[in-house]
């Protein structure tokens, strides 16, 4: 998971997670999901959201999705 509510990411020490090529298209099956207004620790600042998706992709994985 990723910061940012959209395609204008709040940089992070002049990150951006749009300027490089991320981790979910260099992996087969992975997918990049952006939490809006969320920093470095989104298990934290968004638990909610957080455990929605984890679950959300591993009910995924466990019929084949």
């Amino acid at each position: 998971m990723a910061r940012g509510p959209g395609p204008q990411a709040r940089p992070s020490l002049g990150f951006s997670v749009f300027r490089f090529p991320t981790a979910s298209q260099l992996m087969p099956g992975a997918e990049l999901v952006l939490v809006p207004d969320c920093g470095h620790w989104t298990q934290l600042e968004s638990r909610e959201q957080f455990l929605a998706e984890v679950r959300r992709s591993l009910d995924c994985r466990e019929i084949g999705g």
